[in-house]
């Protein structure tokens, strides 16, 4: 069975995740910062502390088995799947039905924007 997960913010503490799990296959999606922060102001996620962010990336994207571009993902998505390891053979209307989902357009909680506004503040 296959894990994964996406998260920016592990980059922050990469070294701890990557010793737990020393067999995963690393898979990054490369996006230019400006990009990041226009999509997080968008939806009201503070971006202070994005620029450390960034700069911590490089540690995980050495480790990576697959960087992917963000405007190549699409171009890119059977080869995300196999680096994934995921156990299901490559389904193209699934992951053109997923495409269209924006994990980002959720509302976020007034309590949670309070705790990443506190957890950015550099």
């Amino acid at each position: 069975m296959a894990n994964g997960m996406a998260d920016t913010g592990v980059s922050m503490y990469f070294s701890s995740v990557a010793r737990m799990y020393q067999d995963v296959n690393w898979i990054v999606i490369d996006r230019p910062l400006k990009d990041v922060k226009a999509s997080l102001a968008r939806i009201g996620i503070p971006t202070w502390g994005m620029d450390a962010l960034a700069s911590s990336l490089k540690r995980v994207k050495e480790r990576a088995k697959l960087i992917v571009p963000y405007n190549k993902i699409d171009d890119m998505a059977e080869e995300i799947w196999r680096v994934a390891q995921i156990p299901y053979e490559f389904d193209k209307e699934w992951w053109a039905t997923m495409k269209q989902q924006n994990l980002q357009d959720v509302v976020i909680p007034e309590g949670r924007r309070a705790l990443l506004e506190e957890i950015f503040k550099c």
